[in-house]
């Protein structure tokens, strides 16, 4: 309890050894030297010490114990303790550890000492707290249960959710094969609605969609049967032997030198020659020499037409070039061209040039040029376009499309067609390259 120390106290209402108190004591030197002057003596409320450590320990399963350096309690869970000795053998703290705890099963007791060893100038001793195995496995037990408990909620919601997932899988995929039955049977023109949004709406959309599709293909294939069956008979009923035609224009050209017009002999002949080469089926790869032919027989009608003063045709083709085998119909749509574009507001001083050259080994260079209107540049990036792939041709673009189609298709994609307005500024130069290795091959 506490005292005065044999000093009369100023507080007339203080009465010694009402509290308990623990008392710290501390020597007052005379410095430099280390002569005490006196004794400072420093009592501690016991209860602030309880109030502090209250919280440091769980009363009803934990014991603390708040120790000096001689091992007397200052404080302990158990009353009976505070103010004497602990002679326990977990009270012999190990004295090259500042803090830490171990393992103890004597003394009456099995658990997990924790302690901290404490050196400051005010206050030398331990703190050591006492936990037992029953309170630790008491928590150990309250996670486990909680964590099953989140375990199987956790099963729960899984399971149920599966099956809410199963469900939402199964019944569009129950009415895609529903739908497919249909279309399997023959009706194509099934419909089913697409309520969904997700993968299973996209795909319901894309079969729907190509069944549609091939619904309409069917239908068009039928159109089409019958429309070839119509233009069969159509051609039958209007089929005219070509060797008729031929012996006719060869009649007619032979009147036209009794009656001494020659002129009149030279068109007919060229228009004779050109419907026998277009109309020949049979020979879809000619000669570069038959090809050029072909295109100055439509030039004689041509010249005819506006007049050999208006119009002329210069071709210049090594021997070599002109044995080349080419598709046919390749230069007179291009040559057809001219008279449709270039020369559309009327000729005066045409000409008309086809130029074939070898460039070495690798490649003919076919390039038809005139002195036409030329083409405004934007015309010409629009069938450039067109040429690579770019857009669909148009009716006035279909036939240059057509001739590079029919090149690359022997030839491969190393065939090119290049169009470019000649540096002059009059007219247009259409260029064909066919590599050669192809026509070797």
């Amino acid at each position: 309890m506490d005292h005065q120390y044999g000093v009369k106290s100023g507080f007339p209402n203080l009465k010694p050894g009402s509290v308990p108190v623990f008392t710290a004591h501390f020597p007052i030197y005379r410095t430099p030297s280390d002569s005490v002057l006196a004794d400072l003596s420093i009592d501690y409320t016991l209860g602030e010490l309880e109030g502090i450590v209250e919280s440091m320990y769980t009363s009803d399963t934990e014991r603390l114990y708040v120790l000096n350096e001689q091992g007397e309690a200052l404080f302990a869970s158990d009353p009976d303790w505070i103010g004497k000795p602990v002679s326990a053998g977990w009270s012999r703290l190990p004295a090259e550890q500042d803090s830490g705890h171990f393992a103890w099963k004597k003394d009456g007791f099995q658990g997990i000492v924790m302690y901290k060893q404490i050196k400051a100038p005010l206050f030398s001793g331990s703190i050591i707290k006492l936990v037992p195995y029953e309170d630790l496995y008491t928590d150990a037990r309250v996670i486990t249960r909680f964590n099953m408990g989140i375990g199987l909620l956790f099963l729960l919601i899984g399971g149920i959710s599966a099956v809410l997932i199963s469900i939402g899988f199964t019944r569009p995929i129950k009415k895609l094969i529903h739908f497919t039955q249909k279309v399997q049977t023959g009706q194509l023109d099934a419909h089913m609605d697409a309520e969904r949004e997700d993968e299973f709406g996209l795909l319901t959309r894309k079969i729907t969609g190509m069944t549609r599709t091939i619904n309409e293909l069917i239908v068009k294939e039928y159109r089409l049967e019958l429309a070839n069956k119509t233009n069969q008979l159509k051609a039958l009923q209007a089929q005219v032997n070509p060797h008729f035609l031929y012996n006719a224009l060869q009649s007619i050209a032979s009147l036209s030198l009794r009656y001494n017009a020659p002129k009149v002999y030279d068109l007919i002949y060229s228009l004779g020659s050109m419907m026998r080469y277009s109309m020949n089926t049979e020979r879809i790869q000619v000669p570069l020499r038959d090809e050029i032919e072909h295109v100055q027989n439509y030039m004689i009608l041509q010249t005819e037409r506006f007049g050999e003063e208006n119009l002329q045709l210069e071709v210049q083709a090594g021997p070599e070039a002109l044995e080349l085998i080419l598709p046919k119909m390749i230069l007179q749509p291009i040559v057809e061209n001219i008279f449709k574009h270039a020369f559309a507001d009327g000729i005066s001083g045409g000409l008309i040039q086809i130029e074939c050259r070898l460039e070495g080994a690798a490649r003919l260079v076919l390039a038809v040029k005139d002195n036409g209107r030329g083409m405004s540049p934007e015309r010409l990036e629009e069938i450039t376009a067109c040429l690579r792939g770019s857009s669909q041709p148009d009716q006035e673009e279909i036939g240059l499309y057509n001739v590079l189609a029919r090149l690359r298709l022997q030839f491969g994609s190393a065939a090119e067609m290049q169009l470019k307005n000649n540096e002059d500024g009059q007219g247009l130069t259409v260029t064909l390259i066919i590599p050669l290795e192809e026509i070797d091959g």
